[in-house]
Formats: C-alpha cells, structure tokens, sequence
C-alpha cells in the first residue's frame, strides 16, 4: 500500500500539471521547498488518519455486523452509511459539507490545469499561435465546460456500473498514463543520457505494459488475470518508462541534444 501510494504521490507532485502549478508560482527556490517539505509532512499525517479511518470503520462493523446495511454491494458506501446512521446530525451535516468542499477544490484545479494545458501547449503553438488573448481565454472556458461534462458523465457511468470500489478503478485507469508521465520526468532530472526519442519509447512501453497487465486475459493473450493491484500500475509504468527510455536513449545516441541546466547534475554542479 505504501510503494502504491508513494509512487502516485510522486507522480503527482512531479508532473502532474493541477499540483506543479501551485509551488512553482512561489517566489523563490526556498519558498517552493518549504511548501513541497509542508506538503510531504501533512500527507504523511492524513494517509495515517485515512488508513485509521478506514481500519476504525472495519473494526467497528466487524465486532456489530448487525448495524451493517446488508444489502450494501460496495466498499465506497461504508463511510457515508456511517456517517448517516451514526453520527448526530449537525456533524454529519458537517463532514457532508467538508467532502464536497474537498471535492470541489480538487475538481476545479483539475479543470484549471487542463484548460491551461490545452491554451497553452496545443492551441497557442499549435492550433492558433497567432490569436489574441480574448480568443486563448474563450477557448479554455469552452475547455473547462466540455472536460466538466464529460467528468460528470463518467462519474455517472461509475455510479450506475457494478464497480466495487471506484477509488481503485480510477487509480488503476490513470495509472495507465500517469505513471509513464512520472518515468519521463525523472529520466530527464536524474540522467545525463536521456533524450526525446528514448522518452517516447518509454512511455510507450511504461502505457503498454501497464495495459498489458490490466487487459491481457480479457482479450485472451493469457488464460487468467495477471494479479496486480490497479493501484500498482503508476508504480509499474514507472518503473518500466524509465528502465526502458533510459536503454533506448542509450540506444539512439544519448543525451547530446539537451544540457544540464535543468536536471539535477546542473543544479548540484556534479
């Protein structure tokens, strides 16, 4: 559980755009640090408190299963059952207010960072390099709308689908890509020999092998499901993206194309 999560987390705080974009804004390499170390230590405490939650909660309907809902099909529903039939109703009402505050702060940096994304790497150097910034801010509402419905669609489909638990799926689909992501950036920091042709090999590979994983039995390459947790595949993408990207690089010449200003041989002076 701990490899899982400390590989998204580091996948998330290295590249992933609704995270990096906060502690880049400081104004200083020293203010970007101290709100990384601050992030670290308040991570560490509430994945603690989660994962107590989360064993209270089992310890509390093991010892009363008869306060159990029976008919409850999915893990997701536990903490919501108990906070309805357990907890008076003004803290209740609290916490159900405190889960869509979180929610809504999550899914708005999300949607920002996309927008962003799409304004500022494909519309203004691709698409439209010459329009005003009227045009690029039009544009990235229209983005936020379309990427805000198709979320709720899925969120939608997730809901009405036979899905024990969502949390694990979600982790599992977007460790597909997230986890490659994460493998690109930490070949270019920690490598010397790293370079553009050997990244788009171990994405490549990191995506397939992760889809390898999850898929091969439903297609019928193999007889039965290949047992790895979906919440191990940014571990697994990884891992795989930067072994293989980095022999690639290896491969197709080195890193001769790029200097050093930016990885952490530069920025230590090795």
């Amino acid at each position: 559980m701990f490899l899982a999560f400390g590989f998204n987390s580091l996948v998330q705080y290295t590249s992933g755009q609704d995270v990096v974009q906060r502690y880049v804004t400081t104004k200083d390499i020293g203010g970007a640090r101290k709100s990384l170390w601050t992030t670290m230590w308040m991570s560490v405490c509430f994945s603690i408190v989660f994962f107590l939650l989360g064993t209270a909660l089992y310890a509390f309907y093991k010892t009363q299963p008869a306060l159990l809902d029976p008919a409850m099909e999915r893990n997701d529903g536990i903490l919501p059952f108990f906070i309805m039939q357990q907890l008076p109703a003004g803290v209740a009402g609290l916490i159900i207010a405190a889960v869509f505050a979180a929610s809504q702060s999550s899914i708005s940096s999300s949607l920002n960072s996309i927008a962003t994304a799409w304004t500022k790497d494909v519309d203004s150097r691709l698409v439209r390099p010459k329009a005003s910034d009227e045009d690029y801010l039009r544009a990235a509402k229209w983005v936020v709308i379309i990427v805000g419905l198709l979320g709720i669609g899925g969120a939608a489909l997730v809901a009405a689908a036979n899905i024990k638990n969502a949390f694990d799926t979600f982790m599992g689909i977007i460790g597909l890509a997230t986890g490659s992501l994460g493998g690109i950036f930490a070949m270019g920091v920690f490598t010397r020999r790293g370079n553009g042709r050997g990244a788009m090999i171990g994405a490549v590979t990191g995506i397939v092998v992760v889809g390898f994983i999850k898929f091969a039995d439903k297609i019928g390459i193999v007889a039965e499901k290949i047992q790895v947790a979906g919440i191990l595949n940014a571990f697994v993408g990884f891992t795989s993206c930067l072994v293989v990207g980095y022999l690639a690089s290896l491969a197709t010449g080195g890193g001769t194309e790029r200097g050093e200003e930016l990885s952490i041989h530069g920025k230590t002076g090795a």
